[in-house]
């Protein structure tokens, strides 16, 4: 078993230049200066809990099982704050279970990540070129959903 927990108090101290902050979109870059403001893709709170656990099946053959969680507080993912690009906090666990010879030469997993399938993203920003009859439209890169595979080792 084992855990980590991480803070961070992320924010600028000087930022000369930097992006208009959200709702004053329209503000001069060159005489702006957003110190003091949150740094964006950083969480106030990060940290996991993992656990793993061997045992023998025969003299031959050991069975691994493993569960970890990782955890992410909420945070803007554009440096303009604007709250839609606010990722909420979320938690995502991933599993493994491989079955291996005692020797470790070979192995056969099942492997499954993002198990409860948080939909999360870490990049955004609005896409201008809307239609004239409609508003700009944000675009997000939705990061990995849930996965699930099988996997094999072999070391000669």
């Amino acid at each position: 078993m084992s855990s980590s927990v991480a803070y961070l108090d992320s924010k600028y101290d000087n930022f000369p230049g930097g992006p208009c902050i959200y709702p004053n979109l329209s503000c001069n870059p060159a005489t702006n200066n957003i110190a003091g403001t949150r740094i964006p893709n950083t969480s106030m709170w990060s940290g996991n809990v993992q656990g793993e656990y061997t045992r023998r099946l025969s003299d031959k053959l050991k069975l691994t099982g493993s569960v970890i969680s990782t955890f992410r507080s909420s945070y803007f993912v554009e440096a303009n704050l604007n709250p839609t690009s606010r990722q909420p906090t979320y938690a995502k666990v991933d599993a493994r279970l491989e079955l291996a010879d005692a020797g470790d030469h070979w192995a056969v997993s099942l492997f499954a990540r993002n198990l409860t399938d948080e939909h999360t993203f870490n990049f955004s920003y609005f896409w201008p070129f809307a239609a004239a009859s409609s508003a700009p439209h944000q675009l997000r890169y939705l990061e990995e959903t849930r996965v699930v595979g099988v996997a094999a080792r072999w070391r000669y």
